[in-house]
């Protein structure tokens, strides 16, 4: 008698683009000073228009970070979440563990962030980096 074997059908990894909104919002402020002019909001909805814009055919979820009152995940277009979280550095940190099956390219500066996910992130794009190709 033959056994049929059930195999387990492989999920297709998923690439996400993981970014430490205020991280890299701190650096373009610098660097555009026309963005200093912006409220507070207007100048996170830029960052997260233009991220979008430039990467939305790149990955298949773009996942920004900020820090937040509450525990807030708003997802404005199938590739894009925003997420709004008491302590987003620790919320990156749990994405990266749980998602550590998937390709993630993680945005940030913060070296307490890499040092705690070391090995569960395919690349680490500084914001400096991440800036010169969102103005691409």
């Amino acid at each position: 008698m033959r056994l049929k074997m059930k195999s387990k059908k492989s999920e297709a990894l998923k690439d996400f683009l993981l970014i430490d909104g205020y991280n890299v919002l701190a650096l373009l402020l610098k660097k555009d000073k026309r963005l200093k002019k912006l409220s507070f909001e207007l100048q996170r909805d830029e960052l997260v228009e233009k991220t979008y814009n430039r990467f939305v055919n790149t990955v298949d979820e773009i996942r920004i970070v900020f820090d937040g009152k509450s525990k807030d995940e708003f997802r404005a277009f199938k590739e894009l979440v925003v997420v709004f979280h008491p302590d987003a550095d620790a919320y990156i940190e749990r994405f990266c563990f749980s998602n550590a099956q998937n390709r993630i390219k993680l945005v940030t500066s913060d070296n307490g962030i890499i040092n705690s996910v070391q090995g569960k992130f395919s690349s680490l794009i500084r914001p400096e980096l991440f800036l010169s190709m969102l103005n691409k």
